[in-house]
């Protein structure tokens, strides 16, 4: 999950237009990644699943919150020397 918030700052130094499909294909890729590790350990003796269930959903939720308030705080202008 480190990566995509890397990847997040790459995508916000980037082209300002773009930065909402890099940000939506970071958060798909994590998403996918959460999913694989799921499918991965989903017969393991040691997995509790309710408790994976709810931890991914938190990290889910707090990962969004904090890409979300980065993003507002990034204040990225689309238009350079205001609109006309």
């Amino acid at each position: 999950m480190l990566v995509g918030l890397v990847a997040m700052r790459l995508i916000m130094s980037g082209d300002p237009g773009a930065t909402m499909a890099g940000a939506l294909v970071v958060y798909i890729a994590q998403l996918v990644i959460l999913v694989a590790v799921l499918l991965a350990v989903r017969d393991q003796e040691w997995l509790h699943s309710a408790g994976f269930a709810a931890a991914t959903v938190a990290q889910t939720v707090v990962l969004q919150a904090g890409q979300i308030a980065g993003y507002a705080r990034a204040r990225h202008e689309i238009y350079p020397g205001g609109a006309r």
